[in-house]
């Protein structure tokens, strides 16, 4: 699969020299599309009714304030996301860590928050790190940082990669794989929604790393616009949209906070789609 992307990324390289250039005139003409995964949360996510939602959507939305470049989300699986940017088919990417790999394909903006990636065992499997990763399967994200980050510093382990947080959950809760690796909150918010936080533990941090947006290699125009936007963006408004989507100061994993907020948001979601359900009938019952 790493082998397809990057064949993929490389044949968007050559087909984007022949693009043409969009000055600063042409992105507040026509604004930019942000593409995310759709289900991420609480970094990014389709509600109910399918209207974007997650803490990059309104990082964006302040960006868009802030700068006056109109933004439109789009929604397409991880691994589709970084091909998407590297051919110039979608303008920036909503957020992703840098490595190497991605740096040949992708310029990146100044960073805008910080997330750890652990290790996450359920309880009845708890016992030594040289065990789980000796003999467990663990679930990580296909394409992701953290599945670059095993290779790279050659952990051995069995891993199974799904196309999905969502997917990793449910293997966990399915007892199909005993420990999975990635983004903290991202894990957690899927595992919570599941129910099934309560049985699963921090065993490790694996790594701490900053999240960047990303525009097409060699796109200085775009990058430019993207890091005047977030410059604008004050410390106080990072950190209340942060608010509404994180956990702050937890010396352990709260798991059920995460499996509460994601409740909340679907049932807000629910309510609001019934209400409009309901004030809808009403209209036609009076026409």
């Amino acid at each position: 699969m790493l082998v397809i992307l990057m064949a993929m990324m490389s044949a968007a390289v050559s087909s984007t020299d022949a693009a043409p250039k969009r000055d600063n005139a042409w992105y507040f003409a026509h604004g930019v599309t942000v593409v995310n995964p759709p289900n991420s949360a609480p970094l990014s996510f389709q509600g109910i009714n399918g209207e974007p939602k997650g803490y990059l959507i309104d990082i964006w939305k302040k960006w868009s304030d802030k700068t006056g470049i109109p933004v439109t989300f789009r929604f397409e699986e991880w691994a589709k996301t970084i091909p998407l940017v590297a051919n110039s088919e979608c303008d920036i990417h909503g957020g992703l860590f840098i490595n190497e790999e991605r740096a040949k394909f992708l310029d990146f903006s100044m960073s805008f928050h910080e997330l750890e990636s652990t290790l996450l065992v359920k309880i009845e499997y708890d016992t030594d790190l040289s065990t789980i990763y000796d003999t467990y399967t663990v679930g990580i994200l296909e394409n992701g940082y953290t599945e670059y980050f095993f290779r790279k510093n050659k952990i051995n382990l069995t891993v199974k990669k799904f196309p999905t947080n969502g997917g990793i959950a449910k293997a966990l809760a399915d007892n199909t794989i005993q420990a999975a690796a990635g983004d903290h909150p991202v894990l957690g918010f899927e595992v919570g929604k599941k129910g099934s936080g309560h049985g699963l533990i921090v065993k490790q941090i694996l790594f701490t790393k900053t999240i960047h947006g990303a525009v097409t290699k060699g796109n200085t125009v775009l990058l430019n616009l993207m890091d005047q936007g977030f410059s604008d963006i004050t410390i106080a408004e990072y950190r209340n949209i942060a608010s509404h989507w994180f956990v702050f100061h937890a010396k352990k994993t709260e798991w059920i906070r995460y499996g509460l907020i994601a409740a909340t948001v679907l049932f807000i979601a629910t309510m609001i789609a019934i209400l409009l359900g309901r004030s809808k009938a009403g209209l036609d019952f009076e026409e």
